[in-house]
């Protein structure tokens, strides 16, 4: 065991990684030009344009986590935002668990930081909290969930959140929502940090009205933004399920609908994002049901943005963020009630929108309006970027 020991500690002495040096050099060669081609996704004609100094102004870059179904399906909206606004950027998304090994997740920055160093992106932009990794340049995350899941009671960071003092820019939906976030302030000033912070949702992109028929609901996602655990609420979804009311497409905690659970949007094409605006074509109504405490600070989930961007008539619980905003042309259920209840509530609203197509139409037509109107993923870039540009003069 010890002759063991002693060869491999011979093995990295300076004679031999000298004499080893060329073919070190040549492993990460190749490791940086497999990650540049294999990892990011990039802007149409993104090389050509960056060897030719062609590239847009405000170029970006777009971080994100690989296991996480909204995030990613976020990842991939902001990317459709930047093309229809003319913005070239890079985009990477990870494992989360990569991310959390502090020797791999230097090893993949290495490639990150070259890419950065040459393309110079006007921001770094995580689209959620769960991205630790902070790349060369100026770096801006994300913040769309209650604040229980962020922040201490003495106002402070989670212990395994706090890189998120490390970013440079908060671009903070609860701050959009009510003017602004205290809890965030203070937790700032905590940490020593000057007070960047920008009121943004990103939701869905620009879609065209399409006219649909509202016959049945469609749930999406995961139960996440409806208290998942919640077996009151799972068994009204599974009495509207039975009833062929109701279908759901997404990650396998759905899977308790039965035969109404259709599985995940990758089983039926590669591309989510394409695959939910058919389902939401297909059944007209969306039902956005979020937990107390997404209701209660007026914190909307992807769901309700989706189901907005996409012309289908809503059926929501009572958050703030879609009274405030969206108003009589959503029906409401009050899913604090019995899982009959809200059962019942949901069935109603449902017979109540076949029996009147009209008015289901006039109610979807007008939320579509104002969400294109108010809150498309291009609308707030652009405003993200705009804000950054004025600060820098």
């Amino acid at each position: 065991m010890h002759k063991k020991f002693k060869n491999i500690v011979s093995s990295f002495s300076p004679m031999n990684l000298i004499y080893n040096l060329p073919k070190i050099v040549f492993i990460f060669i190749i490791y940086i030009l497999s990650f540049l081609i294999m990892v990011p996704e990039y802007s149409d004609q993104f090389w050509q344009k960056l060897l030719t100094n062609k590239l847009s102004p405000n170029k970006i870059s777009i971080y994100s986590i690989l296991s996480r179904i909204g995030e990613y399906n976020l990842y991939l909206r902001l990317q459709t935002a930047a093309k229809n606004l003319n913005i070239d950027y890079v985009a990477i998304s990870l494992e989360n668990s990569l991310s959390s090994n502090l020797v791999i997740r230097n090893f993949y920055l290495i490639p990150i930081n070259i890419i950065n160093y040459f393309f110079k992106p006007k921001f770094n932009l995580a689209v959620t909290h769960y991205v630790d990794f902070l790349p060369i340049g100026y770096n801006i995350v994300y913040l769309n969930v209650p604040s229980t899941l962020l922040y201490n009671v003495n106002f402070t960071f989670y212990k395994e959140y706090e890189y998120l003092y490390k970013y440079d820019a908060y671009a903070d939906l609860y701050s959009l929502v009510h003017g602004k976030n205290e809890v965030l302030i203070k937790t700032l000033e905590k940490g020593n940090k000057e007070l960047k912070i920008h009121p943004i949702y990103f939701g869905d992109n620009l879609q065209e009205y399409s006219q649909k028929k509202h016959e049945t609901l469609l749930l999406t996602g995961t139960l996440w933004g409806c208290a998942r655990n919640s077996t009151r609420l799972k068994r009204a979804l599974k009495y509207l399920a039975d009833e062929n009311l109701l279908y759901a497409i997404g990650l396998e905690d759905l899977s308790f609908l039965g035969n109404a659970y259709l599985g995940e949007s990758a089983d039926f094409a590669k591309d989510p994002i394409f695959v939910l605006k058919e389902f939401q074509k297909l059944h007209g109504i969306a039902l956005v049901l979020t937990s107390l405490e997404h209701m209660i600070e007026g914190i909307p989930t992807l769901r309700i943005a989706e189901a907005a961007a996409a012309g289908n008539l809503i059926i929501s619980d009572q958050n703030i963020f879609v009274r405030k905003y969206l108003g009589n042309n959503v029906l409401y259920v009050d899913s604090l009630q019995s899982d009959i209840e809200i059962y019942k509530q949901i069935k109603n609203h449902v017979i109540w929108a076949r029996d009147n197509p009209d008015k289901a139409q006039s109610m979807a037509q007008n939320s579509h309006k104002i969400f294109a109107e108010n809150f498309s993923i291009e609308q707030h870039l652009k405003n993200l970027l705009d804000s950054m540009n004025q600060n820098s003069h």
